[in-house]
């Protein structure tokens, strides 16, 4: 993928368009879509995630992702018990 403008990314992008524009390996990618740090909505065997999506992820600073991550944990532990 060339170098677009944020407003030039198309709707909906695939893990390697997203890990294109983030400098990442696809891979890593779908590890943040894994620890719901991303989300992607998985069609067939990819995901497709939505430009509205990458924005919010870049918005949220690398703090809140490690307290998203740790309430994500504490709701999971009260749904098991």
């Amino acid at each position: 993928m060339s170098r677009l403008s944020l407003e030039e990314l198309p709707s909906v992008m695939t893990v390697d368009e997203v890990s294109s524009v983030l400098g990442i390996c696809a891979k890593t990618c779908c590890k943040l879509i894994k620890e719901n740090l991303l989300h992607g909505v998985k069609v067939g065997r990819s995901y497709r995630i939505a430009k509205s999506e990458l924005f919010r992820f870049l918005k949220v600073l690398p703090n809140d992702r490690e307290e998203h991550r740790s309430s994500q944990y504490q709701t999971d532990i009260f749904r098991e018990g």
